[in-house]
């Protein structure tokens, strides 16, 4: 995950755009990796998801749009597309 943000002070950041890159390296699979994006930091929790996320190892956007944000965590899902065998997952959260 990438994020782009400004943050002119400690109590404010606006958030740019969120972005994911995925390499399946030789593993085989398609592009349909689910991806979100979780911002705590926002009332009501922003998320932005895909359910066809691109296996490339090029950067992808996932959400473009600025939103300002306050304190509190992030986290991420991801869940790779593999063929003929079960899609790991990683969902670390900050």
């Amino acid at each position: 995950m990438r994020v782009t943000f400004d943050a002119p002070n400690f109590f404010s950041t606006t958030v740019r755009r969120v972005e994911y890159r995925i390499n399946k390296g030789t593993n085989s699979g398609g592009n349909n990796a689910d991806v979100s994006w979780l911002d705590y930091g926002v009332a009501p929790t922003l998320e932005a998801t895909t359910t066809t996320a691109i296996q490339d190892n090029a950067w992808h956007t996932l959400r473009e749009t600025d939103y300002g944000r306050g304190s509190g965590g992030i986290g991420t899902l991801m869940i790779f597309d593999k063929s003929g065998a079960s899609d790991p997952r990683c969902s670390p959260q900050f």
